[in-house]
C-alpha cells in the first residue's frame, strides 16, 4: 500500500513537472516573439534591413530581399509613419507555426496597427516565417 502511495505521488509530481515545462516553453516562445517583434519594428523604423530580417527563415529571406524591403518600408512609413510602441495581444499555435499578435502605435495612424508575426522553431531557435501589418491607413 505504501509503495502504491509513493508511485502515485511520483506520478503526480511528474505530471505537474510536464505542465510547468509546457507553460515555460510557451512563456519562452512569447518572450522570443516579443524580442523579434521589437527588432523587426525598430528595423522598419530605422530602414535597417539587417535588423529587420535578422531572424528570417530561408523562405522569408527569399521573399523579401533588401531592395523590396526599402520599397515596402517607404510605402508603410508614408501611410502610417514611424513605429512608436507595441503591446502583446495574443498567441496561438497552428501545426508547426506559433502566431503572435500585437497592437502597435505608429506616428501617423490614429488607431492601433495590428502586427502579426509567425514563427517556426528550427535548431532550438525561433525564425520568422511571416509578418503582416494591418490598419485603416494601410488598407487605403
Amino acid at each position: 500500500m505504501k509503495k502504491k502511495g509513493i508511485c502515485l505521488g511520483l506520478l503526480l509530481m511528474f505530471l505537474l513537472a510536464i505542465g510547468c515545462m509546457a507553460q515555460t516553453a510557451a512563456a519562452d516562445s512569447q518572450s522570443c516573439a516579443n524580442v523579434i517583434a521589437e527588432k523587426m519594428l525598430t528595423g522598419l523604423k530605422e530602414d535597417n534591413y539587417a535588423k529587420f530580417s535578422e531572424d528570417f527563415d530561408q523562405q522569408m529571406s527569399n521573399s523579401l530581399p533588401a531592395a523590396e524591403f526599402a520599397k515596402i518600408s517607404r510605402e508603410i512609413k508614408g501611410k502610417i509613419g514611424d513605429y512608436i510602441a507595441k503591446e502583446f495581444v495574443s498567441s496561438e499555435q497552428k501545426e508547426q507555426y506559433s502566431i503572435f499578435t500585437y497592437k502597435a502605435k505608429f506616428s501617423q495612424e490614429v488607431t492601433d496597427v495590428v502586427v502579426r508575426i509567425v514563427l517556426t522553431e528550427a535548431d532550438s531557435k525561433f525564425l520568422v516565417s511571416g509578418f503582416w501589418l494591418d490598419s485603416p491607413n494601410l488598407r487605403q
